[in-house]
């Protein structure tokens, strides 16, 4: 027992402070508080009947009514009590307080896949701390996106036991893919599982080709029969679970119109529903600075930005300009509206550039061309010259949406370059002069931009998103003055400069430190140890400051009252007054087709939903898009419409 703990006291210390960071991190859960997470929000009201329901009877049902005007609950909520894998999730996410085990899990998942890349622990645990503090995991976190992150967390083991297969290691590797790949299927969030499927294609082709150049064919295909057994096992078990996602994708605004065009039937998705939120190519340098594109919507001007002080200049008073200002758009991509960007980390995308000059291993093949690939698609409508291709032609690939949702497969292939970059260069096969030559160079491209834009920001940006002209002009009719409303925009463009001009100078310092660590210890001025503790400790520091712009302490509130969140008004107490069981509402004082809160009391018309019946969403684009069809409420049994004036509710 001793030896197992000398051993392995390593990793368990690895581990321990993953769950202190954790903890510090989400330090309100330590007062009973939990995350204030829309979705999760929303996904009550919407599972509102079921649970009802599920109380009474003890068993949940496959349809509700209180949304759309009742739809199957496949994908709001079922049970699948004879998947063991069920299990296995609600341990992870019950184990811990919430959001504490799901960054766990991502921590201890990475800490895994860079263990079996025979990484240095402290070097494994830098790249865990990397991959989990990518800024999209916590605003998946921030917005309530759970089985998304939590299929994410699944990734690394996944790719884990996938290695340890293919390096002969078969039962164990199989067995570990078999359990891993269950419990992404379990989390059911299937795009990501299949992003994760395409990068793994790329991965089996180079050891394919790998495999028939040096005539290693045969043990290649005992370790691919190995995991396909592996497949089969993992879906066998989520049967019940994809039979039925499979059945109702058919039958929703993923499957085959039920109305015809000009050119026939629309089977899948429009390309601009799916396109709706594409990266924008130049957006994509969010990966090394962060708030290059503009805040999110949580960080807000304060009184000490240009707008501020234009407002006051024009005669606002405090209180006008600090709102108006706290409601200016800084973010100037092409995209709706973003909780936030994707940052990788400037530290982790300089080493990312430098494993691009001296990684040796075919897995920087399989890195690269995932990488390169998944940003190409990740563009969208921005680039539809690869998109298109696997729009049209590519299996299933129309059938989800979000298609910058692929960069969480990036997040973890930059992280895996740059930490086999440092290993690299720990091994020592590399002449040392050649180490910093290379070292210098990923130093002078990343640092060297960063230099650039903080110095220079509009020699490569302007701040302006394609719809700029009409937003000035919507500012100059707001203050019945064009010259206003344009010097307000300009006071605007102003600030979003020195946001990027700000975090520009942040990456470019910590660029510096990353490189002087790695110069250190490769020059040998700094042993392993002090070199890969202060690394670690580097990247976190990066990670942790810019994660807590998307989610901080003031993003959790109490238990009691997140539980208590939906609260009749009187006109939903009147309306649920009425006794009848089969009238529907029309509640138009929210946004009725993209809310469930009217669900939480009421059957409507209305609600949220992903995945809405196809017959029922091309009734909603039909008949309520531009105006409300009132024969279309008759037929929907609508019995009460919920409206408001200045004072009152109207029923």
């Amino acid at each position: 027992m001793n030896n197992w703990f000398n051993k392995n006291g390593i990793h368990l210390a690895i581990l321990a402070a993953f769950l202190v960071i954790c903890f510090v991190y989400f330090s309100p859960v330590l007062q009973g508080k939990a995350p204030i997470q829309d979705d999760v929000i929303q996904s009550k009201a919407m599972q509102k009947e079921i649970m009802d329901y599920k109380a009474k009877d003890g068993k949940a049902p496959l349809w509700t009514n209180q949304m759309f005007g009742g739809m199957p609950a496949y994908q709001i909520w079922a049970q699948y009590a004879y998947n063991g894998a069920t299990y296995g999730i609600a341990l992870m996410t019950k184990a811990l307080p919430n959001p504490v085990g799901t960054v766990f899990l991502l921590l201890i998942g990475a800490y895994f896949l860079f263990i079996v890349l025979k990484v240095n622990p402290w070097l494994a645990a830098a790249g865990a701390i990397a991959f989990a503090f990518t800024t999209y995991n916590f605003v998946l976190i921030a917005t309530g996106h759970s089985n998304k992150a939590l299929a994410i967390g699944f990734f690394a083991p996944i790719i884990a036991g996938i290695l340890l297969t293919m390096r002969g290691k078969y039962y164990l590797g199989a067995s570990l893919t078999a359990l891993f790949l269950a419990l992404e299927l379990r989390s059911n969030h299937v795009q990501m599982t299949y992003y994760l499927f395409l990068s793994i294609l790329i991965f089996i082709g180079i050891e394919v080709y790998q495999a028939y150049k040096s005539k290693t064919l045969p043990a290649l295909g005992k370790a691919i029969g190995f995991l396909s057994l592996a497949v089969v096992l993992a879906v066998m078990v989520n049967a019940s679970l994809l039979w039925t996602t499979s059945e109702y994708a058919k039958e929703t605004n993923r499957g085959k119109s039920n109305l015809t065009n000009n050119v026939g039937k629309q089977e899948g998705m429009t390309k601009d529903y799916a396109y709706g939120w594409s990266q924008g190519v130049g957006e994509s340098f969010t990966f090394l600075i962060s708030d290059l594109y503009g805040a999110s919507h949580q960080r807000k001007l304060d009184d000490k930005s240009e707008v501020y002080k234009t407002l006051t200049e024009i005669g606002a008073s405090p209180e006008q300009a600090i709102d108006l200002t706290q409601r200016m758009p800084t973010y100037w991509g092409e995209k709706s509206y973003t909780s936030g960007g994707y940052y990788f980390g400037a530290i982790v995308c300089f080493l990312f550039v430098f494993g691009l000059f001296i990684v040796r291993s075919r897995l920087k093949w399989w890195v690269l061309g995932t990488t390169v690939l998944f940003i190409l698609l990740s563009f969208g409508k921005n680039f539809p010259l690869v998109s298109d291709l696997f729009f049209d032609y590519f299996p299933l690939y129309n059938k989800f949406r979000a298609v910058e949702s692929i960069l969480a497969v990036v997040g973890l292939m930059v992280p895996i370059l740059a930490f086999l970059a440092v290993k690299e260069a720990q091994e020592g096969n590399i002449e040392q002069k050649v180490l910093v030559k290379k070292l210098t160079w990923a130093a002078g491209i990343t640092g060297g931009f960063c230099l650039l834009v903080a110095i220079a920001p509009t020699i490569f940006f302007n701040f302006r998103t394609s719809e700029h002209a009409d937003f000035v002009q919507q500012l100059g009719t707001m203050f019945q003055n064009n010259e206003l409303g344009q010097k307000v925009a300009n006071a605007l463009i102003k600030d979003r400069t020195s946001l990027a001009q700000a975090d520009a100078l942040r990456s470019f310092l910590f660029i510096l430190v990353g490189f002087g660590i790695i110069w250190a210890f490769i020059t040998k001025k700094m042993n392993m140890q002090l070199a890969f503790g202060l690394l670690t400790l580097a990247v976190l520091i990066d990670m942790w400051q810019v994660d807590r712009r998307y989610l901080n302490n003031s993003n959790f509130e109490s238990k009691s009252a997140l539980a208590n969140y939906f609260q009749p008004r009187d006109v939903d107490t009147f309306i649920m007054s009425d006794k009848d069981p089969d009238f529907r509402v029309y509640d138009q004082t929210i946004n009725t087709f993209s809310s469930a809160n009217a669900s939480a009391f009421h059957k409507t018309i209305g609600g949220y939903h992903a995945a809405k019946l196809k017959r029922y969403d091309e009734l909603i684009q039909g008949q309520f898009a531009k105006s409300v069809n009132m024969d279309v409420l008759d037929m929907l049994n609508t019995k009460y419409l919920i409206t408001q004036d200045s004072t009152n509710w109207i029923c």
